[in-house]
Protein backbone atom coordinates (compact mmCIF):
# COMPACT_ATOMS: atom_id res chain seq x y z
CA UNK A 1 0.00 0.00 0.00
CA UNK A 2 1.65 3.33 -1.01
CA UNK A 3 1.74 6.12 1.99
CA UNK A 4 -1.19 8.40 -0.15
CA UNK A 5 -3.74 5.28 0.03
CA UNK A 6 -5.70 6.37 2.91
CA UNK A 7 -6.27 3.64 5.94
CA UNK A 8 -9.34 1.87 6.30
CA UNK A 9 -10.96 1.52 9.61
CA UNK A 10 -13.63 -0.29 11.24
CA UNK A 11 -16.26 1.35 12.76
CA UNK A 12 -19.75 1.02 14.70
CA UNK A 13 -23.33 1.91 15.29
CA UNK A 14 -25.56 1.00 17.69
CA UNK A 15 -29.62 0.83 17.28
CA UNK A 16 -32.38 -0.97 18.99
CA UNK A 17 -33.92 -3.57 17.27
CA UNK A 18 -36.92 -6.01 17.92
CA UNK A 19 -35.48 -9.43 18.69
CA UNK A 20 -36.68 -10.66 15.08
CA UNK A 21 -34.34 -8.02 13.76
CA UNK A 22 -36.64 -5.17 12.75
CA UNK A 23 -34.82 -1.68 13.18
CA UNK A 24 -36.72 0.76 15.90
CA UNK A 25 -34.06 3.20 16.05
CA UNK A 26 -30.48 4.45 16.62
CA UNK A 27 -28.08 7.37 17.46
CA UNK A 28 -30.50 9.81 14.89
CA UNK A 29 -33.72 9.15 16.48
CA UNK A 30 -31.70 9.15 19.83
CA UNK A 31 -30.82 12.70 19.21
CA UNK A 32 -34.50 13.81 17.86
CA UNK A 33 -35.81 12.53 21.29
CA UNK A 34 -33.03 14.49 23.11
CA UNK A 35 -33.77 17.08 21.12
CA UNK A 36 -37.88 16.92 22.02
CA UNK A 37 -37.16 16.47 25.70
CA UNK A 38 -34.54 19.84 25.65
CA UNK A 39 -36.53 22.07 23.12
CA UNK A 40 -40.04 21.29 24.10
CA UNK A 41 -41.48 20.98 20.63
CA UNK A 42 -40.56 18.76 17.61
CA UNK A 43 -40.79 21.42 15.15
CA UNK A 44 -37.46 23.28 17.34
CA UNK A 45 -35.84 19.07 17.68
CA UNK A 46 -36.66 18.85 13.85
CA UNK A 47 -35.01 21.68 12.80
CA UNK A 48 -32.29 21.92 15.76
CA UNK A 49 -31.62 18.01 14.22
CA UNK A 50 -31.61 19.04 10.87
CA UNK A 51 -34.14 16.40 10.02
CA UNK A 52 -37.10 17.06 8.31
CA UNK A 53 -40.45 17.80 10.21
CA UNK A 54 -42.97 14.99 8.48
CA UNK A 55 -40.15 12.84 8.24
CA UNK A 56 -39.89 12.74 11.67
CA UNK A 57 -43.39 12.60 12.85
CA UNK A 58 -43.78 9.75 10.57
CA UNK A 59 -40.77 8.39 11.89
CA UNK A 60 -41.65 8.83 15.59
CA UNK A 61 -45.19 6.52 14.79
CA UNK A 62 -43.74 4.13 13.37
CA UNK A 63 -41.34 3.66 16.24
CA UNK A 64 -44.50 3.85 18.97
CA UNK A 65 -46.18 0.89 16.59
CA UNK A 66 -42.99 -0.78 16.62
CA UNK A 67 -42.75 -0.99 20.23
CA UNK A 68 -46.73 -0.81 20.98
CA UNK A 69 -46.15 2.20 23.53
CA UNK A 70 -45.79 6.12 23.14
CA UNK A 71 -42.38 7.69 23.27
CA UNK A 72 -43.40 10.99 22.87
CA UNK A 73 -46.34 12.52 24.68
CA UNK A 74 -48.23 16.10 23.82
CA UNK A 75 -48.91 18.63 26.75
CA UNK A 76 -50.67 22.14 27.13
CA UNK A 77 -49.72 24.65 29.64
CA UNK A 78 -51.68 28.10 29.48
CA UNK A 79 -53.25 27.47 26.49
CA UNK A 80 -49.84 26.45 24.23
CA UNK A 81 -48.64 23.15 23.50
CA UNK A 82 -45.21 21.31 24.27
CA UNK A 83 -43.73 17.95 23.10
CA UNK A 84 -42.37 15.90 25.89
CA UNK A 85 -41.05 12.14 26.18
CA UNK A 86 -42.97 9.42 28.20
CA UNK A 87 -41.21 8.17 30.98
CA UNK A 88 -40.88 5.21 28.63
CA UNK A 89 -39.22 7.56 25.80
CA UNK A 90 -37.01 8.72 28.99
CA UNK A 91 -35.99 5.21 29.69
CA UNK A 92 -34.77 4.63 26.55
CA UNK A 93 -32.42 7.44 26.31
CA UNK A 94 -31.08 6.49 29.36
CA UNK A 95 -30.07 2.88 28.84
CA UNK A 96 -28.66 3.85 25.28
CA UNK A 97 -26.42 6.25 27.00
CA UNK A 98 -25.70 3.67 29.60
CA UNK A 99 -24.39 1.43 27.40
CA UNK A 100 -22.48 3.88 25.32
CA UNK A 101 -20.39 4.73 28.45
CA UNK A 102 -20.10 1.11 29.41
CA UNK A 103 -18.94 -0.08 26.24
CA UNK A 104 -17.88 2.81 23.42
CA UNK A 105 -14.19 2.56 24.83
CA UNK A 106 -14.03 -1.61 24.37
CA UNK A 107 -15.72 -1.16 21.46
CA UNK A 108 -13.39 1.20 20.11
CA UNK A 109 -9.97 0.02 21.06
CA UNK A 110 -11.85 -3.17 19.36
CA UNK A 111 -12.26 -1.18 15.84
CA UNK A 112 -8.32 0.16 16.39
CA UNK A 113 -6.98 -2.83 16.88
CA UNK A 114 -8.75 -4.91 13.91
CA UNK A 115 -7.80 -1.61 11.96
CA UNK A 116 -4.29 -1.74 12.47
CA UNK A 117 -4.31 -5.71 11.80
CA UNK A 118 -5.90 -5.16 8.45
CA UNK A 119 -4.14 -2.09 7.45
CA UNK A 120 -1.00 -3.96 8.40
CA UNK A 121 -1.97 -7.03 6.46
CA UNK A 122 -2.85 -5.01 3.37
CA UNK A 123 0.54 -3.77 3.36
CA UNK A 124 1.93 -6.71 2.92
CA UNK A 125 0.08 -8.08 -0.18
CA UNK A 126 2.20 -8.13 -2.83
CA UNK A 127 -0.35 -7.86 -5.34
CA UNK A 128 -1.13 -4.23 -3.62
CA UNK A 129 2.68 -2.92 -4.14
CA UNK A 130 2.99 0.14 -6.35
CA UNK A 131 4.80 -0.57 -9.96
Amino acid sequence: MSPDRPKIRFNYKVWLETEDGEGIFGYGQMRLLKAIEESGTLKSASNETGFNYKKSLAKLKEIEDILGYRIVKQQRDNGRRFTGLTEEGKLLIQFIEDFNKTYEKLINKACEEASDKLNSGLRSCKSNIDK
